[in-house]
């Protein structure tokens, strides 16, 4: 199975959103920070609870760990992968726009200006992955249909 493409960019999909669990995704005016598992403050006051984004990835990880594992289900692992990419896609919106708009800006004023860390990217990075990894699941899908057409 990991001899495959596709479970490497899942892999890697793994890991980029382990990552983001375990490190802040931004800073605020070197007394604030904004994690997946709570808006705080550096001394470690929670100034707003955002578990929703926490919960969120790891489902993106379980998800992923699943899916490498289903190698043998091709069509499903390319529905897991699309349900993968658009779990991703809410991740990101709430992350860059809907949780700096309406929550952090709320909390602490109405200029708060984010300075997103480099473990950010993480978030981004796997919308790459899924897509390879659901083109070579796509291609191994093909190549098997091709195979037992010549049966």
């Amino acid at each position: 199975m990991i001899q495959r493409i596709q479970s490497v960019y899942l892999l890697l999909t793994t890991i980029c959103f382990s990552v983001i669990l375990f490190f802040p995704l931004a800073t605020i005016d070197a007394k604030y920070e904004f994690s997946v598992w709570s808006f705080s403050t550096i001394d470690g006051g929670v100034l707003a609870p955002t578990y929703y984004l926490g919960l969120l990835s790891v489902i993106i990880v379980v998800i992923s760990l699943v899916t490498i594992f289903l190698y043998k289900k091709r069509m499903l692992q390319n529905k897991l992968c699309v349900a993968m990419f658009i779990l991703i896609l809410i991740f990101l919106a709430l992350m860059f726009f809907i949780y700096p708009e309406f929550v952090i800006a709320k909390t602490i004023g109405g200029n708060a200006v984010l300075n997103y860390s480099i473990v950010s990217i993480f978030s981004v990075l796997p919308m790459a992955f899924v897509l390879l990894a659901n083109r070579g699941i796509l291609k191994d899908e093909r190549k098997v249909r091709a195979a037992d057409r010549l049966r």
